[in-house]
Order: structure tokens, then C-alpha cells, then sequence
């Protein structure tokens, strides 16, 4: 399936557009040259019909967080069946649009990684491998890869098992009947996309945080000489037990983190005497510090070995011949 290079343009050139609006253009040049530029417009079309009065930086990163988030809704970024509006879906008896099933019902029946099993440490685990991969790329071509990561997915995962063969062609059977063991594997998917834009969408809000940390430096006349990269999450427990008291005595009173029913409670782990263990909870960001490139600074140096040299030749001789006007001087010589 092609992807739909239309609506992912306008997506990708927005989430360009407003992250950009947050970033330093001195950070930017740190990161390697994208194969294919991305091309931030200067001004997006679309914010024409928004009220002047919303243009304003706290509307760019809700926007920006809606886009993050929207990049991992797959069928959002193919074109192919209307978006899933014009294929049915068969499941329980019931039909559904297949961009219905997965906005409405399949987030009905999503699971919270506790309940599959899956331990905090290890969710701190999978972003850190990917945070530190992440943090070689521009954000803004990081979008696209995300974008082309996901148009991949709904090809493969939801698109791949609904074709079928038949003698005047391949096409996706609609209606189609989802079976309990793919809709299984949809869940599956779902959940996984859900916990990456999790991750993506804090991996970009802290890059948002660093870029702005030089921005206030450059306004104060300062270059900083690192690039904070937030790569891992760690337990500090042990480094802020008062900071943990306080966290238990509020889940302590409130019991549980849902209020959504006792039947779809998510327990907390437990210590002895009934009260939840907040020291495997309480966390905090690992956060490298990486030198910036020293291409300006070498490429002053280079300029200042030649002309501080030639610039102490040329006052020099004009003190052996006697001081006087240069340009006078120069007029003399020529008659």
C-alpha cells in the first residue's frame, strides 16, 4: 500500500511547524543533515482560519502533543478506503466501520501493562533503548520515521491479514470477519503503539525543555557547551526518601490509582502492613550531558590564526614607516 504522502505532508509539516516554533537553531545544526529535508514552512496555511488570538505558543505544544499522539492512530496515515471508513468489520455480531472498530471499540478493551504482566522496570527498560536512539536524529526527521514506522504497521498488521486473492486480483475482503485471535493481535498492536507515543511524546516534550534551556542561555548572551539528553528512567527512591514518604501517604489515602470501579482498579504493589510499595514507583529521569560540536569554535580559531597575524604585520609595518593615514599613504604610492 502506498502511503498517503497528502494528509502525512500536512500532519508531518505541522508537528515541523510547531516544534520548531520551541526549538534552537543553534541545537538543530548539531544533529546530521535528514536525506530528505523535511522543508519547515515559514508560516502553515491551516492556522489562517484559527483566531489570532490562539496562535500562541501554550496552543503550538497542545497541538503538538494531539499530533504526537494522532502519528500512532495507524489508520491515520494511509489514504487507502477512506482512512477505514469504507471497509466493514464483522465481530460479536455486530459491524462496525474498520476506523470506528479501532477509535471507539477497540480502546474499550485495551489492558494496562500491570494487568498483562509487564513490570514498571521494564517499560523504563524499552525507553531507554529507544531514547537513545532517538537521540541522534533531529525531532523533526524523527517524525517522519515515526509516520513511515506506523503507514508500515497498518500495512503489515491490519491491511496484510484482511486481503484476499481472487482471480481478478488482490484486494481487502469487505466485509471482513474478524476472528477472536486477530482481534487479539489488533489489541496487541494497539497497545503497543499506545505505550511508543507515550514515550515519543515525552522523548520530544524534554528535547522541547533542553532547546529552550539554550534559547534562555543565548538571550543572556551564552552559549552552553552541552546538550542534556534525557536516556533513561531510574529508580531514586533511596535519594529522596522524604519525597517518597509524602507520595505514600497520598496513594495511601486514595488506595488505588483508578477510581473507576473496584472491578477495573489497577492494586498497587504492596508492603507488609497493607500499604503500597511507592519505593518501585518513584522515579526520575537519568539525564546525559553531551558536548556540542566545536565546529564554530574551530572555525574562529582558524580565522583568528590568520588574521590576528596579518593584522600585526600590517600595524607594524605601519609603525616602521612612520604612522600616518593609510589611505593617503596609498594615494602617494599610486602618483
Amino acid at each position: 500500500m502506498r502511503w498517503s504522502w497528502t494528509h502525512a505532508r500536512l500532519a508531518l509539516l505541522a508537528l515541523a511547524f510547531f516544534f520548531e516554533h520551541f526549538a534552537h537553531d543553534a541545537l538543530l545544526k548539531e544533529f546530521p543533515a535528514p536525506a530528505e529535508p523535511i522543508g519547515t514552512p515559514e508560516t502553515l496555511p491551516l492556522l489562517q482560519n484559527v483566531p489570532e488570538n490562539m496562535r500562541n505558543p501554550a496552543n503550538f505544544l497542545k497541538w503538538l502533543v494531539i499530533l504526537v499522539g494522532d502519528l500512532h492512530q495507524p489508520l491515520h496515515w494511509l489514504h487507502e478506503h477512506d482512512y477505514g471508513k469504507d471497509i466493514k468489520i464483522r465481530y460479536e455480531e455486530q459491524t462496525y466501520t474498520l476506523l470506528d472498530f479501532w477509535e471507539n471499540y477497540l480502546p474499550k478493551h485495551l489492558k494496562h501493562k500491570l494487568e498483562t504482566g509487564v513490570q514498571p522496570f521494564e517499560m523504563d527498560k524499552d525507553y531507554g533503548q529507544h531514547s537513545k536512539v532517538w537521540a541522534h536524529k533531529s525531532p523533526t526527521e524523527l517524525f517522519r520515521d515515526w509516520a513511515k514506522e506506523v503507514a508500515a504497521r497498518v500495512c503489515v498488521d491490519v491491511y496484510a491479514p484482511m486481503t484476499v486473492n481472487h482471480a481478478d486480483g488482490t484486494r481487502v475482503e469487505n466485509p471482513f470477519t474478524l476472528t477472536d485471535e486477530r482481534f487479539e493481535q489488533w489489541v496487541k498492536l494497539a497497545e503497543e503503539l499506545l505505550q511508543l507515543a507515550g514515550e515519543r511524546l515525552g522523548f520530544v516534550l524534554n528535547e522541547i525543555i533542553e532547546h529552550k534551556r539554550h534559547k534562555e542561555a543565548q538571550k543572556d548572551g551564552r552559549a552552553l557547551p552541552s546538550r542534556k539528553v534525557a536516556v533513561v528512567v531510574e529508580n531514586k527512591a533511596a535519594d529522596d526518601p522524604q519525597g517518597v514518604k509524602a507520595a505514600e501517604a497520598v496513594a495511601h489515602t486514595k488506595g488505588t490509582w483508578s477510581s473507576k470501579g473496584a472491578a477495573n482498579r489497577i492494586p498497587m504493589p504492596m508492603m507488609t502492613g497493607g500499604k503500597p510499595d511507592i519505593a518501585l514507583w518513584y522515579k526520575t529521569l537519568k539525564v546525559e550531558e553531551r558536548s556540542r560540536t566545536r565546529n564554530t569554535a574551530l572555525y574562529n580559531l582558524c580565522v583568528a590564526c590568520i588574521l590576528v597575524p596579518l593584522l600585526l604585520f600590517v600595524f607594524r609595518w605601519h609603525l616602521s614607516i612612520g604612522g600616518g593615514n593609510l589611505f593617503s599613504l596609498a594615494k602617494v604610492s599610486i602618483s
